[in-house]
């Protein structure tokens, strides 16, 4: 099995800081800045490198410097960086500003002699970051300062990268891993002399007297004013003592102070922010990735600009929640995501989310007369029109169900039509909830029905196929909560979704052949009737939610139309009833499902 390679760009200054003790002896430094690259040169990573450099000797520290280095020349310096590391006591710190790359989760710095093809090829071509952490570990010193400036785009055109960003780095022991930008994200270079991380970083280290957290915090909010909050830095931290760049006495601090000058500083308002979800999924801040937050979990994020931010959860269904809120100083926001994700709808169904809607012809039986033919008597059943309301999501098939799918369920084929694609036909309303009942049992579902004889119970609490109610079936064909209010199902124009007297040729046609309504249900409007659960009756004009029809009676409701009938029996209003025992080549039915 192949092992699948991520590479993601070095997009972070990852500062790992391996503290005992604040200040200890000697300072050890080696710098490096690549940037003639071939196909892909840098244009700040040296003014970078020589610009660390200086405020590295401002600090104490003695320092080896290295510009655009081969592969060959960045391995022994690293080896002599090594063996200047005296243990007990000795500070060392490692910078590079250049390309680097992420292979199987391990991060690359990329020598600017580096011949590069594949991704199979960068761990042999290039400097394994770790190689510079064993050496610091090895040499036993108190404190230890990794620097990484790759923030870089791919500079081999052969290949490309999964995504952008470095694989996560764990912070050793007493150490903390500083990253100029989340993992997966770009840093921005700014329109300085130097990146705008690493100037923010300048402007901080030779600051006195403030701890080396303090000093990435405003490193931090500095990199968030510069970009707008688009990038914002992220550590990773294990201390187990404070470390000072620039303490309150001695060589480093009397350094510190030369360079004092004066300086004008805007008081910024911070505030923070509680995010809870109800969904696993991406939580994103102004547009930029900040972690993942499990099912149930809260996130929180401090030291937040205040004002309006926008906040966004991504989840992995592909929906996608947003919000803006305002950040208050010194306060924590609660911000609460509730989306919760659906089960996934069966083959073959579309979801039906619940609603509101008027059930009934808005057309009075005398002027649905006038418009079709007939008499008013022929239409008074679809009156008075009545508010229903539609509790619980529930599943439909796209389609009326087909010969193939009966025969698969019930062996012999009753239709007069015949053709595998053509809706089943000639079946009573009890062969109707026969099939519903042993379709579930085939899925290892609960039948909805007790059938004993003639007479047949529903269990609505079983998650089993089932027929319709006349309001759900209403519900559906007139598009849901996406309805537009047409005449029929998905259209005020009969031929564009049905088979009906004046186009069907005297038979059925095969099923999904007509444009669908809004809910993606084909043929909800003619090619044969479709039976529903509910015993006929008169409407009620007042509100009713999820009606179930009268509790007895002769006749079963059917809806929808079919080959051999007018147009006006298309409309989603127009109601038909018949003995449940019966069977005509122009009535069939389609199964719904509770959603769970």
């Amino acid at each position: 099995m192949k092992k699948r390679i991520a590479v993601l760009f070095l997009c972070f200054l990852a500062v790992s800081f391996l503290v005992s003790a604040q200040e200890a002896g000697r300072r050890i430094a080696l710098v490096i800045g690549n940037e003639d690259y071939q196909g892909a040169p840098l244009k700040k990573t040296i003014n970078d490198a020589r610009d660390t450099a200086r405020a590295l000797r401002e600090l104490g520290f003695s320092v080896t410097t290295k510009i655009n280095s081969s592969g060959q020349e960045m391995y022994e310096a690293i080896r002599e960086f090594g063996n200047e590391l005296i243990p007990g006591g000795e500070v060392g710190l490692f910078y590079y500003s250049g390309h680097g790359i992420q292979v199987g989760g391990r991060n690359y710095l990329i020598p600017v002699d580096a011949d590069i093809r594949a991704e199979d090829e960068v761990r042999f071509k290039s400097i394994d970051v770790g190689l510079v952490l064993s050496k610091m570990e090895s040499a036993g010193n108190r404190t230890n300062i990794v620097i990484l400036d790759a923030c870089r785009d791919n500079p081999f055109k052969s290949f490309k990268t999964v995504s952008k960003g470095l694989a996560v780095v764990e912070a050793p022991r007493g150490s903390l891993l500083v990253y100029a930008t989340a993992p997966g994200s770009v840093a921005a270079e700014g329109r300085g002399r130097n990146g705008i991380f690493t100037g923010a970083l300048l402007h901080h280290i030779k600051t006195p007297g403030i701890e080396v957290r303090e000093m990435l915090t405003r490193v931090r909010r500095d990199v968030m004013a510069a970009t707008g909050g688009e990038q914002i830095t992220w550590d990773s931290s294990s201390l187990t003592a404070g470390f000072y760049f620039a303490g309150t006495g001695g060589r480093a601090a009397a350094a510190a102070e030369a360079e004092r000058r004066p300086t004008i500083t805007v008081e910024k308002a911070y505030g923070s922010l509680v995010v809870e979800v109800k969904t696993a999924g991406a939580f994103y801040l102004d547009g930029v990735r900040q972690a993942r937050i499990p099912q149930g979990g809260t996130a929180r994020v401090t030291d937040l600009e205040t004002g309006r931010h926008s906040l966004e959860m991504r989840y992995d269904d592909g929906e996608m929640e947003t919000k803006r809120v305002t950040v208050v100083k010194d306060r924590a926001v609660q911000v609460a995501f509730t989306y919760v994700e659906r089960p996934s709808v069966p083959e073959g169904f579309v979801l039906v989310e619940a609603g509101t809607f008027r059930m009934g012809s808005e057309l009075s039986s005398q002027e649905i007369a006038s418009k079709y033919g007939g008499v008013a008597l022929w239409y008074d059943d679809e009156e008075p029109v009545h508010r229903v309301m539609i509790s619980k999501d529930f599943y439909m098939s796209k389609y009326e169900v087909t010969q193939r799918q009966w025969r698969e369920v019930m062996g012999a084929d009753p239709s007069h039509f015949k053709g595998n694609s053509l809706p089943v036909e000639q079946v009573s309303w009890y062969d109707a909830v026969d099939y519903c009942n042993r379709l579930s049992r085939k899925e290892g579902l609960i039948p909805a029905y007790r059938i004993s004889g003639k007479n047949v119970t529903w269990d609505p609490s079983a998650n089993g196929y089932r027929l319709p109610t006349e309001a759900e079936w209403e519900y559906a064909a007139r598009g849901g909560n996406r309805s537009r209010g047409y005449t029929y199902a998905g259209s005020d124009s009969a031929g564009d979704v049905g088979w009906y007297e004046d186009n069907s040729g005297s038979k059925t046609h095969p099923v999904g052949r007509k444009r669908p309504n809004e809910l993606g249900l084909y043929d909800i409007s003619g090619n044969v009737w479709e039976w529903c659960w509910d015993w006929y009756g008169d409407y009620s004009p007042s509100s009713q939610t999820d009606p179930r029809g009268p509790s007895s009676g002769f006749y079963r409701v059917g809806r929808g139309g079919s080959w051999s009938f007018g147009p006006w029996t298309l409309r989603a209003a127009n109601r038909y009833d018949d003995y449940p025992s019966v069977r005509y080549n122009r009535l069939g039915f389609r199964p719904v499902r509770t959603a769970e």
